[in-house]
């Protein structure tokens, strides 16, 4: 593929090409910036131990000008430190747009290398063929994803949590199962995602059959620490060592002295990580800071009809919640009323607001109030509730 070089002077290239373990540079002179970038790409393909710079320069002579480059190549290659392939800023806005698609660039910064003329804003490609460099504050967002379900009420706790995560190692999160902690959790991680760069990243404890298939999945996770080979607490420790991340480990009850020996090898070497848990009781790890969740909370009595879903967590999410599942619940004083008793009776537990909600299509309030009393006077299960609830506590 040809570049038009009409419009850049006498533009001269240069790729060098720098073996980590000799120090030994090959540089050579391209005729366009497309070639030296796929001789570089050829020279490079799977190998981790060299380190390709391409420059592209203008001069008033051919001859000056592949000097120039050449020797301000071969500087810059001499300065990085780690394997890939970096291109100067002249260069990438040449290329840019004429490589394949899934292939990038990331700008590393400006680079001041020793015998250069100047310093060079230096962009480090990102191919399938070649290493992937550690761009210096390249922002990671790590695997958290935002929940399908908006996130409702929770205001003080999230607060407190945000205070917690920002300032302690471990934060753990404790509660009855259906308390709403897993999405606490995935909220308050997503809020702080913005003051860690090297991201938020998630993972059950409560899906995984064994200790060993936990360290895997967080040892192997691309972009966390990718580890080859045996995965153990230490080299998790080690990979995590300068990291300023938070890892949500959720569901820790089955694996609570499992977990107590990961979280604390990795806090021990730790400079900026820290662990967000949750599990029904606390993990019993030095240093361990826990946040006893409750259920939502509910209206005070002398509370007006307009001020109810303002003041109960538990009554809001349960209009929501029943307005998305395509129930119609006004909001008088008989229906307010009667979301309240349903709330009251379900002991305000956000995962039981959420199943009676979602019932609220084909039921009306006041025969899911009656229901919900008649079960508890007669022990029966007429909504099912008790069943679904039961599965929860795993």
């Amino acid at each position: 593929m040809a570049v038009d070089l009409e419009g850049f002077g006498k533009l001269s290239v240069a790729a060098s090409v720098r073996s980590i373990a000799s120090g030994d540079i090959d540089t050579v002179i391209q005729p366009t910036v497309l070639d030296a970038v796929e001789y570089a790409i050829a020279a490079l393909s799977n190998r981790k131990d060299r380190i390709g710079v391409v420059v592209a320069g203008e001069g008033s002579t051919a001859a000056q000008t592949d000097s120039t480059v050449a020797s301000r190549a071969e500087a810059i290659a001499r300065t990085m430190t780690q394997a890939g392939l970096f291109l100067t800023l002249a260069a990438q806005d040449i290329v840019r747009d004429r490589l394949r698609e899934e292939v990038h660039f990331e700008d590393f910064g400006v680079i001041e290398a020793e015998g250069a003329d100047r310093a060079e804003r230096i962009f480090a490609v990102f191919h399938p063929d070649l290493p992937e460099p550690a761009v210096p504050h390249r922002r990671v967002t790590g695997n958290w994803r935002a929940p399908s379900k908006s996130f409702v009420g929770r205001g003080r706790e999230v607060d407190e949590l945000q205070d917690l995560v920002f300032n302690r190692s471990i934060v753990t999160i404790t509660g009855f199962p259906g308390v709403g902690k897993s999405m606490t959790a995935l909220h308050v991680a997503g809020s702080v995602s913005e003051e860690h760069d090297d991201g938020i990243w998630w993972f059950s404890v409560e899906d995984r059959a064994t200790f060993s298939e936990l360290l895997g999945t967080i040892g192997t996770t691309k972009g966390l620490l990718g580890l080859k080979g045996e995965v153990t607490v230490e080299r998790i420790a080690e990979g995590l060592a300068k990291r300023k991340c938070v890892i949500v480990l959720d569901g820790c009850e089955r694996m609570r002295d499992d977990v107590r020996t990961l979280v604390s090898a990795v806090v021990a070497r730790s400079q900026g990580l820290t662990f967000l848990l949750t599990s029904t009781k606390p993990i019993g790890v030095e240093g361990e800071n826990v946040y006893r969740l409750d259920p939502m909370s509910l209206p005070d009595p002398s509370d007006a009809v307009e001020e109810v879903l303002l003041k109960s967590d538990a009554v809001n999410l349960f209009c929501q919640r029943a307005t998305q599942a395509g129930g119609k619940i006004p909001i008088d004083e008989v229906h307010v009323d009667l979301a309240i008793q349903i709330c009251e009776k379900i002991d305000a537990l956000p995962i039981a607001i959420e199943l009676i909600a979602a019932t609220t299509r084909t039921s009306s309030l006041s025969k899911i109030a009656a229901d919900l009393e008649r079960d508890a006077s007669t022990g029966q299960d007429a909504l099912g509730l008790s069943s679904r609830l039961r599965a929860l506590e795993r």
